[in-house]
């Protein structure tokens, strides 16, 4: 099984890039293949992506331009319509030409370009045949891929078959080239695809992230003394912040405060680690209470007194019950 990059495609991906996804994927275990691979430097646009680009070890490099549609249109004035889209000045085969040149230049540039195998573009016409496909100036026959390579037992050797192809054009057409046998082989498949999607990991050094969190920690502060500048002149406040950001210690700090200006002063937490800790900000003469045990306290205390009230009425009700029996005998 080859390995995607990225290893899953989205839904909203194409049909026929589905179907070209699942085709690849089950190409020989050292292929790599690309998947809408964003290409910022790109020689002719301000941002570009490539379809899919197939990286096989021992025959070369394959930009592939993925058109799912049902029906196709060259209009004889050099523009293409591709379904019911609007028409289009840019052939399938221009597209993929783009991306191939952008990635050759990127790898040429990072000392990584190609040395005996071929970089080539091609097109794969997923719901039709290349049959009716009529012969054009600007691709070769070999360059178009149709419906029937989809087979999961043909889409590799379809690959290498276009591959082997561009191989003799590059032979004939470019002084110099020469095919070299078990090019690319895995150190340069490897160094392409670590240039074409870097690993790499970010994080703060130890002495910037201490310098971030004495700043919050003056600016919490700062934000902290406003807050409770206000508490005492409020009736009611809501305090947000994320985790860590010292609400506690301004709920700590409020109470405080009121008991100190004489108030009975009752806070009122959600868990038992909240509960613990604001118990000893707070310190001796506040109330910290759950909010569940407040509840329950205080559910109990009507329950009894709802109890004697009920015990007196029944004794009433007895000795009035008597008093009327008496009162029948007689």
């Amino acid at each position: 099984m080859a390995r995607m990059i990225p290893p899953t495609i989205g839904d909203d991906a194409p049909p026929g890039e589905h179907a070209v996804f699942a085709v690849l994927r089950d190409a020989p275990d050292d292929w790599v293949v690309f998947h809408s691979l964003e290409i910022a430097h790109h020689v002719s646009q301000v941002q570009g992506e490539a379809d899919f680009v197939v990286v096989a070890p021992g025959h070369g490099v394959l930009v592939i331009e993925v058109k799912s549609h049902e029906s196709i249109e060259a209009d004889g004035e050099g523009r293409w319509r591709y379904g019911k889209r609007d028409w289009v000045t840019r052939s399938p085969f221009e597209q993929a030409s783009g991306a191939q040149h952008s990635i050759i230049e990127f790898l040429e540039s990072r000392g990584a370009g190609p040395v005996g195998y071929p970089i080539f573009h091609a097109a794969w016409l997923t719901q039709l045949s290349k049959s009716k496909f009529s012969a054009g100036i600007g691709w070769h026959e070999w360059q178009l891929l149709d419906a029937a390579d989809l087979a999961a037992d043909k889409a590799p050797g379809a690959i290498i078959r276009t591959l082997n192809k561009a191989s003799a054009h590059l032979a004939e057409t470019i002084s110099g080239y020469r095919r070299v046998e078990g090019q690319p082989d895995q150190a340069h498949t490897e160094r392409i695809t670590e240039l074409l999607t870097p690993r790499f990991q970010l994080e703060l050094s130890a002495k910037e992230l201490a310098r971030r969190r004495e700043h919050e920690q003056a600016t919490f502060t700062a934000e902290q003394v406003k807050i409770l500048d206000v508490v005492g002149s409020n009736p009611r406040l809501l305090v947000e912040g994320p985790a860590g950001s010292g609400k506690t210690w301004v709920a700590a700090e409020a109470a405080r405060r009121a008991a100190e200006s004489g108030k009975r002063t009752l806070v009122v937490v959600f868990n038992r680690l909240i509960e613990a800790r604001l118990a000893e900000l707070c310190g001796e003469g506040i109330e910290v209470r759950r909010i569940h045990s407040l509840m329950a306290q205080v559910v109990d205390r009507h329950a009894g007194k709802n109890e004697a009230v009920r015990k007196l009425a029944s004794r009433q009700r007895l000795l009035t019950a008597g008093i009327l029996g008496d009162l029948q005998r007689h």
